[in-house]
């Protein structure tokens, strides 16, 4: 007796779309299959349809009750579960995409409260979040063939909370000075529409983008304020920014008179913000005899001999002032100042 068994070739992974043969070269023979490591698989006839990957077994016995066996295997189809980038939050249009879409072919985009407002079909796609989505999440996968087989895979879903509003981070100097440019930027949202506003201040360039230029018209602080609109989704940031002044000198250091030998101590009063001193020898503006610089508005002298002149510049980022020169004389003596 003779038997011969095929089966109807692979399958997609879960499908039951395959099917088997066999022949015997004797009449009047019973055909029974059994699966591999199934207890309760047992059909009894020559063809069967509608089965699944595995291991057969086929079982022939003729009117003598005299048996053969043979087996075949269907193979599966090799499948990739496709893996995408889908955000955790979202506030307006929400990008997803496919991370290696070369397996697949006739992609689907699938969404749960929202729509697929640009890439259906494609291994990327940008999709808009319904009112809904605020409370339930967007939710997103994908479905597609894999190239070859056919195969029908699915993705993991994926859920985006999606919020109606927010707060935007500005990022800018913390001070700048009145009429320098400065630079300020939000980090931006996918189709958004941006609106800056500046108070105290002007913008000079770069509106209705991320990013913007923008000087401090006086004293006092600069507030920057951005609203970025999506759809249904706005979110707004503010910042303020302090603006310094340059330094002013309000009461300069004083001549002074004293013994020959002795030290004297200068000082000066200014007003602005962070401010530097830089005291000289010699008559203002000389500035090719430095004695003294930093925080302090005190200067103290060397033992003088002579009469001789000082003067100190008070700056900071925003700008300088002059003293006018101070005098320390030697008292009882009138002599040329010492430069």
């Amino acid at each position: 007796m003779i038997v011969t068994v095929s089966n109807g070739g692979p399958v997609c992974p879960n499908e039951f779309t395959s099917s088997l043969h066999a022949t015997c070269n004797q009449p009047d023979v019973t055909y029974s299959w059994t699966r591999v490591g199934s207890v309760f698989w047992l059909l009894d006839g020559a063809d069967q349809t509608k089965v699944g990957a595995g291991t057969y077994i086929l079982t022939v016995q003729n009117a003598q009750r005299c048996m053969i066996s043979a087996q075949t295997e269907i193979t599966t189809y090799p499948a990739s579960e496709p893996r995408i980038v889908v955000p955790e939050t979202g506030c307006g249009t929400v990008h997803v995409s496919l991370t290696d879409s070369s397996p697949f072919t006739n992609i689907v985009w699938r969404v749960a409260n929202g729509t697929v407002v640009r890439g259906q079909g494609s291994p990327s796609a940008d999709v808009d979040p319904a009112p809904e989505a605020s409370s339930g999440g967007l939710w997103i996968n994908l479905t597609a063939d894999m190239a070859g087989s056919g195969c029908h895979v699915e993705s993991t879903s994926h859920v985006v909370a999606i919020t109606g509003s927010g707060e935007a981070e500005i990022s800018t100097s913390p001070s700048t000075c009145s009429n320098t440019l400065n630079m300020a930027s939000v980090e931006g949202i996918t189709g958004a529409a941006y609106s800056w506003s500046v108070a105290n201040g002007s913008i000079v360039s770069g509106n209705g983008t991320p990013s913007i230029e923008y000087v401090a018209n006086g004293a006092g602080n600069v507030t920057l304020s951005v609203n970025m609109t999506s759809g249904s989704c706005v979110v707004s940031g503010m910042t303020m920014v302090a603006v310094q002044s340059g330094p002013n000198i309000t009461r300069p250091p004083g001549s002074v008179s004293i013994s020959s030998g002795q030290r004297t101590t200068l000082s000066v009063d200014a007003d602005g913000a962070n401010l530097q001193f830089n005291w000289y020898r010699g008559v203002a503006p000389d500035r090719t005899q430095l004695v003294a610089s930093g925080q302090d508005r005190y200067f103290t002298t060397p033992p003088l001999t002579t009469t001789t002149s000082y003067w100190v510049e008070a700056w900071n980022a925003c700008g300088a002032d002059q003293s006018a020169t101070a005098t320390v004389m030697m008292a009882g003596r009138r002599r040329a100042a010492s430069h």
